[in-house]
Formats: structure tokens, C-alpha cells, sequence
């Protein structure tokens, strides 16, 4: 039997990426003395997607910052901890970002709860593009576990479907497949992603599956965007994926053997563009809704333009631990306007280099650079707002430092330093309390540190971990793309000066949760976790 009822909400407070308002609905069911409920989250919101004006939320313009992620993490796989998975939202608002696309598969419950809760859209993407029952029947399962969610505002229903999305086999699938979804959800438009089959030859192509489509879905083909809009003028338009630029974490010299890629932005596939090039084409479509950056952060396999022995992928903002990259300050130039943004690359740790030119880039949304090293003046430039601003200086030791300005206002300063040789460990945890629910887990970031207390960022000691109190090392990484050392034991080398310890509760515990990391020759440190008394989930012993 089904029961429909009709709610009235006076004045509703509306989610949004900054205030994200979130109400819980309660039904319960009284039958014969016995009682059940239900409840799920949800929220008040209105979105538009205008083929002339691009996105609306709650009535007013926004551009789409968003990025595709996969959902697996270093040191814990795809199985990951919602305490994580907010660590990685919270990350990628940090970024700028204000949009999640779950690539290509659908993302976990716990991801849109966390997305609710700290205000990130979603574009909940569906694996198979297939009319069969089963998968109508999948598809339908997602939309109504997911609906409820207020950060969904896009169902996604394929990814580069090169052999159907451009013919009339295809067309007919999306047609099942988007009158599967409205029949249980009008409320959001569908998209779906494509590489290929929107135009041929400058001509609508009359079996594109965009056609069925209420967003058309571009991935790359930046250089058609014009000739794409041109073809679709009364669809609204979304870059559902671009860029693919390649980078290592602390890396600034290109070694092809070591499968090292320099952090300057400059390095990408040929279907792909770099962060300025792929977010600048977009802010110059004024009618598109903004665009998805592949990727977030890096993820296991796919490990272009390498293969074997690297493990992992190079399109990251950030690592696979969530340690930024270059691209990270990058899209804060390029997304953030409401707070000064400033950063400077490279690091300055290149002994034997002294004299020779190093390639200098300031990351910045103010107007103008200037730099210097050592007190010396090296010049004020003007900041291209894509392009940002860079120098050629010659190394030498000390202290390069970056003013950032606004006409003649300061807004910002960072300089990077020549550090000592590493003397001593530092442990930083994420958070300094934990549930001791057995499920919650906080990453601790690990340092090498120079006498003056300074990151070294070219560390690289092996470093021993040890855990006293009711929890566990769930698990270890250092973003290393080329790394096979075991993601599970007590040992996890630095890679340019950084690695990462994620702890997990034991269920059912409280007290103190101490970790200590030693290293040959340094001094060793040690962090301590207050575990608060918390109720473990229900759950069924193990056999």
C-alpha cells in the first residue's frame, strides 16, 4: 500500500554551497500497538540550467567549479571512512571547488550526506549506458536512493560512450534511460559525458544522444567549444570533464626514468589542456554552466603517460593522500574571489644549482607580483588572471619571497626557504578528538623538520609508526606515485617531505589514542588523540 501526504514548510531556510541547510524528515508507522520510522535528510533548494545564461542556485547566477573524483584514498582503498570522505570534501572546498562528479560509477551514501552537510553539488553518475531491464532497473535504484539528497542537481547517465553516443542505437538507449529517471524525478536535468559525437564537420550530428539530453555534456574538445555551442544554441551546455594536466606532488625537473613530472602545469595528454588553458576556455563561454576537472586527487591504475612500474595516476589537484599539488593553488587563483590567494613554486632546497636560472611561478588572483630573494628587488609584474606571472632567477641560498598587491595594497606575502638538513619528526592529526565508534578515522600528517623547526620539503626517511590505546594504524601513504611499499604494517617512507598515518577507533572505547614515528638520526615525535565515548553502529559479529 502507498500513502501519499502533503507537507507544508513556511519559509524554509535554503541550501546552498556557502549555507548549506539541511532538515530531517521523520515518518513513522503505527500498526497494532508497533511502531517503525524512517527518516532521511533533505533540503529547500532551486536550481536552473539556462541554455543563454548558464547555471542558477535559489535564483542566482552561479559557475560550476567542480572536479571528478574517484572514491578510493591512500592507505585505505576504495573502503573508506566517511570521517575521510568529509576530510576530502572539506579539502576540495578549500580548493575552491563547489561541485563533485562521482566518476564513473555511483558515489556511497555516506559522500552525499557528507556533500549535504558541507554544501557540494553532485553530479550523480549511473556505470552502464544500457536500456536493458536490469539496467533501467540499477539506474532506477539510484535515483531513488539519491533524490532526496539536495546537493544532487544532475543525474548523469554515461561517460564516452564512443561507440554508441554518437548513432541512432544510442539515441535510443538515452531516450529509455532519461524517461527511466523523470519518472521518478522531474526535478533535476540529466547529462551524460561525451568526447565525441555532439558535431561532424560543423554539423549537428541527428543521432547524438545529447539530443535526449537536457544538459549536453562536453568532455575536452576545447578547441570546439564555439562550434559546439553553435550546434546546441537552446541546450544548456556543462564541460562534464576536462584538463587531464599530469604533475608530481614536490617535483620541479621532469625525470622521464624516475616516471617524475615537473609541478609547472605545462605537462598533458594530447586530448587534454592544462588547469589556466581548460578553466580559461570555459570562463570565456559565457553561456556554459562551468566545467569538471579530471581529477581531485590522484587514484590508483591509469598512471598516464606512464605505465608500469607507476601505480598510480598524475592528474591530481592533489595526491592520493589530499596533499596539494601546484594544481591546488592553481584553481584557488583561478576559483577563489572572496579571500587573497598567494602561492609560490618551487620549493628553494637545490643544492649544486646555485647560479643556474630556476623557473619561478607566482599563483595569485591579485593584480601584481613582486619578488625578491635575499632583500633583493627582482621586480613587480602585472598577474594575467589565467596565465598567472613567473620569473627566470638565478639559485642562490635564502629566502624567496612573493608580495602579492592589489593596485598599490598589499594583499598577500609567502616566501619559500632554503632549509637545513632534517633534525627531528613532526606529526600533525587532522583533528585532536576522535569517536570511539570503531568507524571513525582521522588522518595524521607526517614531517621531516630542519633545526629552525622548517619542513624539509626534499625528506625522504623511512619512518617507523608505533600506536598505544583502543585504535589501530588503518593505514599509510606519501602520494608517491611510483610507490609499491605496503599501505597496511607500521612503515611508510617521506616522499618530498611528506606522508600520512590514518587511525581508526576501536569500537566501544574511550581514552587516548598516543602515535610515535622514529627515524634513524632524527628526533622522534608524538602526537596524542582524545577518544570520546561514542555508540557503535548496529552491526552482526563476525563469523
Amino acid at each position: 500500500m502507498t500513502a501519499g501526504l502533503t507537507c507544508r514548510v513556511k519559509k524554509p531556510a535554503l541550501w546552498d554551497v556557502e549555507n548549506p541547510a539541511v532538515y530531517v524528515l521523520t515518518v513513522r508507522v503505527t500498526s497494532d500497538g508497533l511502531t517503525d520510522e524512517a527518516s532521511t535528510n533533505l533540503g529547500f533548494r532551486a536550481i536552473r540550467f539556462d541554455p543563454d545564461q548558464g547555471f542558477f542556485l535559489n535564483g542566482k547566477p552561479l559557475r560550476i567549479k567542480g572536479v571528478c573524483c574517484h572514491q578510493d584514498h591512500a592507505g585505505v582503498g576504495v573502503a573508506v571512512p566517511d570521517s575521510l570522505l568529509e576530510f576530502r570534501i572539506k579539502k576540495l572546498k578549500e580548493m575552491g571547488a563547489n561541485a563533485y562528479r562521482s566518476a564513473h560509477n555511483p558515489p556511497s551514501k555516506e559522500l552525499l550526506d557528507v556533500c549535504d552537510r558541507l554544501g557540494m553539488m553532485v553530479m550523480d553518475e549511473t556505470r552502464h549506458f544500457n536500456g536493458s531491464q536490469d539496467s533501467l532497473s540499477d539506474l532506477e535504484w539510484l535515483v531513488r536512493r539519491d533524490r532526496n539528497h539536495p546537493s544532487v542537481i544532475l543525474w548523469s547517465l554515461f561517460n564516452e560512450e564512443n561507440a554508441l553516443q554518437g548513432n541512432e542505437q544510442g539515441r535510443a538507449i538515452a531516450k529509455r534511460m532519461v524517461a527511466a529517471v523523470k519518472r521518478l524525478d522531474k526535478t533535476r536535468p540529466v547529462t551524460g559525458a561525451q568526447n565525441g559525437g555532439h558535431v561532424v564537420d560543423g554539423k549537428l550530428n541527428p543521432n547524438s544522444v545529447a539530443l535526449e539530453l537536457d544538459v549536453v555534456g562536453i568532455n575536452y574538445q576545447v578547441d570546439r567549444y564555439d562550434e559546439i555551442r553553435a550546434a546546441y544554441p537552446r541546450k544548456p551546455i556543462l564541460s562534464t570533464e576536462d584538463t587531464s594536466q599530469v604533475m608530481t606532488r614536490g617535483v620541479f625537473v621532469t625525470d622521464w626514468n624516475k616516471l617524475m613530472l615537473a609541478s609547472y602545469d605545462d605537462k598533458y595528454p594530447g586530448w587534454a589542456s592544462d588547469n589556466r588553458g581548460a578553466w580559461e576556455a570555459i570562463a570565456r563561454q559565457p553561456t556554459f554552466a562551468g566545467g569538471f576537472i579530471w581529477t581531485g586527487f590522484d587514484y590508483r591504475g591509469e598512471p598516464s603517460p606512464f605505465g608500469w612500474p607507476a601505480v598510480s595516476s598524475y592528474f591530481g589537484c592533489m595526491d592520493t593522500c589530499g596533499f596539494p599539488k601546484t594544481a591546488f593553488y592553481l584553481r584557488q587563483a583561478l576559483w577563489v574571489t572572496n579571500r587573497p590567494i598567494l602561492a609560490l613554486v618551487p620549493h628553494w632546497n637545490w643544492p649544486g644549482w646555485e647560479g643556474q636560472p630556476l623557473r619561478v611561478m607566482a599563483i595569485t588572483n591579485a593584480e601584481s607580483v613582486l619578488l625578491s630573494l635575499n632583500g633583493r628587488d627582482l621586480g613587480e609584474k602585472r598577474v594575467d588572471p589565467y596565465r598567472m606571472v613567473e620569473w627566470q632567477v638565478p639559485y642562490a641560498a635564502g629566502r624567496l619571497e612573493a608580495v602579492a598587491k592589489v593596485g598599490d595594497r598589499v594583499t598577500a606575502r609567502v616566501s619559500v626557504e632554503t632549509t637545513g638538513p632534517p633534525v627531528a619528526l613532526r606529526l600533525s592529526p587532522d583533528r585532536n578528538t576522535i569517536r570511539g565508534d570503531g568507524r571513525d578515522a582521522i588522518p595524521v600528517t607526517v614531517e621531516a623538520l630542519d633545526a629552525s623547526g622548517r619542513p624539509v620539503p626534499t625528506a625522504d626517511p623511512p619512518i617507523e609508526f608505533e600506536l598505544s590505546g583502543p585504535g589501530r594504524i588503518l593505514g599509510l601513504g606519501n602520494g608517491d606515485p611510483t610507490s609499491h611499499e605496503p599501505e597496511v604494517g607500521r612503515q611508510r617512507r617521506l616522499f618530498n617531505g611528506l606522508a600520512q598515518v590514518i587511525l581508526q577507533t576501536t569500537a566501544g572505547t574511550s581514552g587516548k589514542l598516543t602515535l610515535r614515528a622514529t627515524a634513524a638520526g632524527l628526533a622522534p615525535a608524538t602526537t596524542t588523540i582524545q577518544v570520546r565515548t561514542a555508540v557503535a553502529p548496529p552491526s552482526v559479529p563476525a563469523l
